[in-house]
């Protein structure tokens, strides 16, 4: 039980020590049963080394896992992780030890009914059955709370991990003496029973790691003799933490991976003997009490994955803490002295990803125990202020510093580099400057993780004969180095003997890759980021026999394809100037390949079959090369892990391969810019598909209806520029929501016809949005959880792309967030009045509906689309007036209506003056600005078009005298965004820094004349 462990267990324990060394003659009748219990049993006879040595010549009493007492009665078994099964009903004779006391079978599996013959064990004061193989059948009629309710005596019972043990019943109130009782593990899905407040002498109640939920009992927090209480990892259990009596008992709290939420009170100083507080991954909010710092006893503090927010109290009075986690929280300002000053037994302080701020302070350089100090991504700035440090490096403890992803700057404390014990030291995402050498942190001989990207150093790589470099890091594992100006691949690497993880991305390395890079740890070698340098090939011979993962997209690369290695699982050789085709065995050499990317490069010929062999590969990324033929029928059959495929940007020809398997796990398909013809395939439906992009082939079929009524996850669907024909007709389930996530849909330029339904818009839950929170604005994209690639701290991702045509400007955005909704449903030829559910997608951003032939009004339901920023109508035959109330939807920037047979006065808001007339064209009975024309009083024109009264020059009206406040505005938000695409093309790394929040500007800005295409995050 670890920290856990109570003091009535230990004196039990103790208790069975002292009677172990009195032994008494085992009587007969208590041999026998125990002889004929292990008959009853399958074990291991290697590993059960207790069962094995019994004995019928010798005295059962000194058999290991037996106690007796002075009589000769056997009082405690203990047999844990000795028992793989049960062979026949012999082994129930256990239950006619009578003087049981003390029962340990923990770690077996009996693959049977909890047995009711327990209660036979009135004695028992001691159960261990946790990690048991027992289970609860329909047929059994007795309980197995209401078996051990006869055992009035027990004091310890602990059934954790058991599983399949069926409801909680009150009868469990009878044992009125059970201090410990521990539940975790189990499959308990109810609410906490409130009886449980009842048990009068308990101790500590363990709950975690089950099913339960509804709101939690608050009295049971009150109960006189409570010291420990964990109910983690019940997920759905709800509850606050109550106010807390003077002088409470509970000694540990654990809350953790709950729903707990509201505020810690201020009257948890009431409980003195606190000593762990685990709140961590809970939904607790408002700022940590101050009198949190007051509890003296506290030792544990986990307060992690909350919002808390607010300053951090001062722990000073708690002088008894090792261990503080406020990590992922909202916590703002400064840190001082008094915080943790002081503090003789702090080990570890961790307080990442949050928004602290101002200088770092020196002081906790200076606490005399500390170990481990996370401090990554929050906004401390400026340097470091070393003089005031009262320790010496070298009598330092610290084995961790993480000061990585904040604003640090100056040069590296000297103190950094003295630290004798240090294992983790990063650094990385700062403003750190100097020129750093490779010697320089030669005398951290216990180093193993050192991270020194993203910062503004200016490296010297070269070894000189006088320099010891980094040869004297016998311990070095993982090293990070990128973007640290690096022109030559750094020599102090031949030395390094235990280099595992490497990262030299985007540095300026030019030339070949020496061949002795390969070989560095003595071709143990594992993870290398080459990426986004300068790279031109590969100095033969290569060898990547121990390689892992391997990314060299970005780089400069040509000539032949390096073939990987059967133990490569990762491998990006995207974004190159590879020109040859794909090896006709490259299967061969991917057999343990999980991720493969070929992309923009200049690949030719077919592909190859024996890749349908690589049956782990998840992630096969082919697009924008020049590969030719059909897709292999075997790539969807036989793939079953296939998680994404993108062939997008080829010349593939052929139908689409029906044969896509029943288990398809297939997330996101991208063929869009080949040339494939037919129908997509029935199969398809098979596959549980989160993007779907065809767009730009010849494809002749119908509204894929089949996909909306079986895969509800659909967040992408692209159609455009194929020969999809006839009418969205679609059988609507009113119960279910067709494709309730779809935030993209773009259909345009087929030859749909026909009425749109309205209830195509009411199924799109995904567009009707109005609070856009954290957790909704998250990227589409897959993890590639099994590696952790040293480049931004974070798991690799496979983050789709999708194009948008917006005035004829192609933009790709290469980082999807999930709030981005789209709907571009142009030139086609549907028909009739544009329902009014249209306004019911409140979180629409893009929508386009021109080239069509639709009629009637504008719906004045669209003023409803507040978060609309691009709308275009233009090109069909829509009559009567702009509604007025589009002038609410002040995040519209670009806004088409030219060529329809709309009317009256064009609506005078001030969203409405930045437009120019060529949003209006076309329309000749409207008039105002920005037309030529002023209205009548009535605001019509006459029916040749012109304005009844004598027009009046837009440029000589007072009346419609241009705002050029908005205009010149606008006109610098556009040399604002040209900028930033600068930017973007010719800095990767500062992309990297870029706020995703960018994405959300750039979609209500899409009116605007750009004339850059955006790429995606280089990740």
């Amino acid at each position: 039980m670890g920290r856990r462990l109570l003091f009535s267990l230990l004196f039990l324990t103790l208790f069975y020590q002292i009677i172990s060394s009195i032994h008494a003659t085992c009587l007969n009748d208590q041999r026998s049963k125990l002889l004929q219990f292990r008959e009853g049993l399958n074990f291991d006879f290697i590993y059960a080394n207790k069962l094995q040595n019994w004995n019928e010549s010798t005295d059962c009493c000194r058999w290991d896992g037996i106690r007796c007492d002075s009589v000769g009665h056997v009082i405690s078994l203990e047999l844990p992780d000795q028992i793989t099964s049960i062979q026949n009903e012999n082994w129930k004779s256990l239950f006619n030890l009578e003087h049981l006391e003390y029962l340990n079978l923990a770690w077996s599996d009996f693959h049977d009914a909890f047995p009711v013959e327990l209660r036979n064990l009135t004695g028992l004061k001691y159960l261990n059955f946790s990690q048991f193989g027992f289970f609860s059948t329909e047929e059994s009629t007795t309980s197995w709370c209401d078996t051990l309710s006869f055992l009035s005596k027990l004091q310890v019972l602990s059934l954790s991990g058991v599983s399949r043990l069926g409801p909680i019943c009150s009868s469990l109130l009878n044992l009125t003496s059970l201090t410990v009782l521990q539940l975790e593990g189990n499959e308990f899905s109810a609410s906490v029973p409130d009886f449980f407040a009842n048990f009068s002498s308990l101790i500590s109640l363990g709950l975690g790691s089950n099913d339960f939920h509804g709101n939690f009992p608050e009295q049971i927090f009150h109960m006189p003799t409570l010291e420990i209480i964990d109910l983690s990892y019940n997920n759905e259990l709800q509850g606050r933490l109550p106010e807390f009596q003077a002088f409470g008992s509970l000694k540990e709290i654990i809350l953790s991976s709950t729903n707990f939420s509201g505020s810690v009170p201020n009257s948890i100083v009431n409980l003195r003997a606190l000593s762990v507080l685990d709140l961590s991954a809970c939904k607790f909010q408002g700022a940590i009490p101050s009198t949190l710092g007051n509890i003296s006893e506290l030792v544990y503090l986990d307060l992690r994955f909350n919002k808390f927010s607010g300053s951090i109290p001062s722990f000073q009075m708690s002088r008894k803490l090792v261990h503080i986690d406020l990590s992922l929280n909202a916590l703002t300002g400064p840190i001082h002295s008094a915080h943790f000053e002081g503090l003789p037994d702090l080990q570890s302080i961790t307080m990442e990803d949050n928004f602290l701020s101002g200088r770092l302070p020196s002081y906790f350089f200076a606490l005399p125990s500390l170990q481990s100090l996370q401090i990554s991504s929050n906004q401390f700035e400026g340097q470091i202020d070393q003089e005031s440090l009262t320790i010496n490096a070298s009598s330092s403890l610290l084995m961790e510093l993480d000061l990585s992803n904040n604003r640090l700057g100056g040069q590296i404390p000297n103190f950094f580099l003295h630290l004798q014990k240090i294992v983790v030291l990063k650094l990385s995402f700062n403003s750190f400057t100097g020129n750093l050498r490779a010697d320089m942190f030669s005398g951290l001989r216990s180093l193993k993780t050192l991270s020194l990207s993203y910062n503004d150093f200016l490296m010297d790589a070269t070894c000189n004969s006088t320099s010891t470099c980094l040869s004297s890091l016998p311990q070095l594992n993982d090293l990070e180095l990128a973007s640290c100006n690096l022109k030559i691949f750094p020599e102090f690497l031949k030395n390094q003997t235990l280099l595992t993880n490497l990262d030299l991305s985007l540095n300026k390395i030019t030339g070949e890759i020496p061949n002795w890079f390969w070989n560095i740890r003595n071709g143990s070698f594992q993870n290398v980021n080459l990426s986004f340098n300068h790279l031109e090939g590969f100095q033969k011979p290569y060898n990547f026999s121990s390689i892992s993962v391997l990314d060299l997209h970005a780089n400069q690369l040509s000539g032949e394809l390096p073939l990987p290695t059967p133990s490569m699982e990762y491998l990006d050789y995207s974004k190159n100037n590879f020109n040859v085709s794909i090896p006709p065995r490259i299967g061969e050499y991917l057999l343990g390949c999980v991720y493969l990317s070929l992309s923009n490069n200049n690949i030719s010929g077919k592909i190859s079959e024996s890749i349908c062999n690589v049956g782990s590969l998840k992630f096969l990324d082919l697009s924008d090369n020049s590969l030719s033929g059909g897709i292999p029928g075997c790539l969807f059959a036989m793939m079953e892990n296939l998680i994404v495929l993108n062939l997008a940007g080829n010349n593939l020809q052929g139908l689409m391969p029906n044969t896509f398997s029943e288990n398809c796990v297939l997330g996101t398909l991208d063929l869009s810019k080949n040339a494939l013809k037919g129908k997509l395939p029935n199969t398809l439906s098979n596959c549980y598909l989160e993007v779907l992009n065809v767009g730009n082939n010849y494809l002749e079929d119908n509204f894929p209806c089949k996909l909306m009524e079986n895969r509800p996850d659909l967040h992408i669907l692209v159609l455009r520029s194929n020969r999809f024909h006839g009418e969205i007709n679609c059988k609507w389930n009113n119960n279910e929501s067709s494709w309730p996530s779809l935030q993209i849909v773009d259909i345009a330029r087929n030859n749909f016809s026909g009425f749109l339904p309205a209830q195509l818009f009411l199924n799109w839950k995904g567009m009707m949005i109005e609070d856009i929170g954290a957790e909704a604005s998250q990227p589409l994209q897959y993890e590639v959880s099994d590696f952790v690639i040293y480049l931004d701290y974070r798991h690799w991702s496979y983050q789709n792309v999708v194009n948008l045509t917006i005035k004829g400007v192609e933009l790709e955005l290469g980082r999807i967030l999930t709030i981005y909704t789209v709907m571009d449903f142009s030139c086609n030829n549907f028909q009739g009045e544009i329902p009014d559910a249209i306004g019911e997608l409140s979180a629409l951003y893009l929508l386009n509906l021109s080239h069509n032939s639709f009629t009637g009004p504008v719906p004045a339901s669209m003023g409803k689309l507040a978060q609309l920023g691009s709308l275009d109508l233009s090109v069909n035959q829509l009559t009567g007036k702009i509604p007025i109330n589009l002038e609410n939807l002040t995040f519209l920037e670009f806004l088409n209506l030219s060529y329809n047979q709309l009317v009256g006065k064009i609506p005078s808001g001030k969203q409405f003056q930045t437009f120019t007339e060529s949003s209006f064209m076309g329309n000749r009975g409207l008039c105002g600005f920005p037309l030529n024309f002023s209205c009548t009083n009535d605001g019509l024109m006459n029916n040749n078009g012109s304005s009844s009264s004598t027009p009046v020059s837009l440029s000589t009206s007072k009346n419609h005298e241009i705002d050029w406040a908005y205009v010149s505005a606008t006109l610098g938000f556009s040399v604002g965004l040209g900028i930033i695409f600068l930017l973007n093309r010719f800095g990767p790394g500062w992309w990297q820094r870029f706020d995703a929040s960018f994405f959300h500007f750039i979609l209500r800005i899409l009116g605007l004349e750009v004339q850059e295409r955006l790429y995606g995050n280089p990740l």
